[in-house]
């Protein structure tokens, strides 16, 4: 089954989950302080940051930064004629959690991103890298371009992260490291407000429900001692993804993938890290 995205063209909105607004926001400050010295921060050397760095970043001031994640696109994109709004992860198969709101040149040429068509799929989003390479989403990249924190009218915030990518290069994979990561007492604690973004594993055997939610991600059931969970598997034919599927699909068809890319069955027992969500646990890893 093919899943189509909506995209509205005339704003240069992407609307997430959650509620947030993407666009990239100017403040006065960052406008004074432009006119005062006069100088473009690209004209400065690329300063290097890890993915956590730039997140907890509180500059207001657009600073040129290096960083490298994994660029996903939200269900339900707008985009203008010269910029497309993306999220920008710190690990792959990351769908849900903590991302940088970034902004992505709209064109042909090199580091660009070409523009989408009104409906869509991942097959469509072709990124354009710093030496015409073709990227696409979920794969490592470097990036560069301007970062700066908008700060939050709440005192309890320190603000959103804001990114303008001027250049794009694939970069090697790497693995992360999951082995912190801790569970949960019940896995109705998953859905649970307090822990919307938190991370964790989960032990249980894979079940199918009976309506599966395909897509972007394929919606499954894990269970446990009685206990069910509803998790989010990325939809691909790589390691931690499942296939898609199309119509008058049986148990049969279903082919999932572990972090080794060895197919796990429905019944299987495994073990899986994920971002909780109000939806389940969005599934970045299967063991």
């Amino acid at each position: 089954m093919k899943k189509h995205f909506l995209l509205l063209p005339l704003l240069g909105l992407l609307v997430a989950c959650g509620g947030n607004s993407t666009s990239l926001p100017t403040t006065n400050e960052n406008t004074e302080n432009s006119s005062s010295e006069n100088k473009d921060p690209l004209d400065l050397p690329a300063k290097t940051m890890t993915f956590e760095e730039a997140i907890a970043d509180t500059t207001t001031t657009e600073h040129h930064v290096s960083i490298e994640g994994y660029v996903q696109l939200a269900t339900i994109s707008n985009i203008g004629d010269k910029e497309q709004t993306v999220n920008f992860y710190g690990r792959k198969n990351q769908t849900n959690g903590h991302y940088i709101y970034t902004n992505m040149p709209v064109g042909n040429d090199k580091n660009q991103m070409k523009k989408l068509p009104l409906e869509y799929d991942k097959k469509d989003v072709v990124i354009h890298g710093s030496k015409n390479e073709t990227i696409g989403l979920n794969q490592r990249v470097k990036m560069t371009g301007l970062l700066y924190t908008i700060k939050s009218s709440t005192s309890d915030s320190p603000g959103t992260v804001y990114f303008k990518v001027s250049t794009i290069t694939p970069v090697a994979e790497k693995d992360f490291d999951y082995s912190s990561w801790k569970t949960v007492k019940s896995f109705d604690d998953v859905a649970k407000t307090e822990n919307n973004h938190n991370e964790y594993y989960l032990e249980g055997t894979l079940d199918v429900p009976m309506f599966v939610l395909t897509g972007w991600e394929m919606g499954l059931d894990l269970k446990k001692g009685g206990q069910t969970v509803s998790i989010k598997i990325l939809t691909g034919d790589g390691p931690n993804q499942m296939e898609n599927l199309e119509d008058n699909w049986t148990k049969k068809d279903i082919k999932i993938r572990n972090h080794k890319g060895q197919l796990v069955k429905p019944g299987q027992k495994v073990k899986v890290y994920g971002v909780a969500a109000l939806d389940g646990l969005h599934v970045e890893r299967i063991e």
